[in-house]
């Protein structure tokens, strides 16, 4: 799948929402959505912050864009993540409609930090769930473990 220049600026967004999460002491993973290029909403994780174990990035900004355009339905919507949806970011991606995923870091990347109980690459819960799926891993993954390791430095992994 070809990336464009507006699925480097949602990326972008992506990093920089999740550096803004970092700082305010949440977990190193943000979120986009966006139809035809264009973003509709960008969150971080705020699972520290709600006490809510399921306000991962995806979920926030699943939960955010249908809010903004009263629908449940996000079909020819994008996510763009930080990192590879776990199990049940996936399973949101899904249920909203979206068919199409940018990641930038991969499960392994983050293992770092002591997220290791979920590491399914979302290409196997692609196979396992049978639903087609657009997936394109490691756009600027770089700069998604960069944010990695700026939460290990400010806070040593899980907290």
């Amino acid at each position: 799948m070809p990336i464009s220049e507006q699925d480097h600026h949602c990326m972008q967004l992506v990093i920089q929402k999740t550096r803004e999460g970092v700082e305010k002491g949440n977990w190193p993973f943000g979120a986009c959505i966006a139809r035809e290029g264009q973003p509709v909403f960008v969150a971080h994780n705020i699972v520290l912050e709600t006490y809510d174990p399921s306000a991962h990035a995806e979920v926030v900004a699943i939960r955010q864009a249908c809010t903004l355009l009263k629908t449940i339905d996000l079909s020819g919507h994008t996510i763009y993540t930080s990192c590879a949806p776990c199990p049940m970011c996936f399973s949101a991606i899904v249920w909203s409609g979206i068919r199409k995923i940018i990641y930038a870091a991969f499960p392994e990347d983050y293992s770092q930090l002591g997220f290791t109980s979920f590491i399914v690459h979302p290409e196997k819960m692609v196979e396992i769930s049978q639903v087609k799926m657009e997936i394109e891993g490691g756009l600027m993954r770089k700069e998604s473990q960069e944010l990695f390791d700026l939460y290990y430095t400010k806070y040593g992994g899980i907290h």
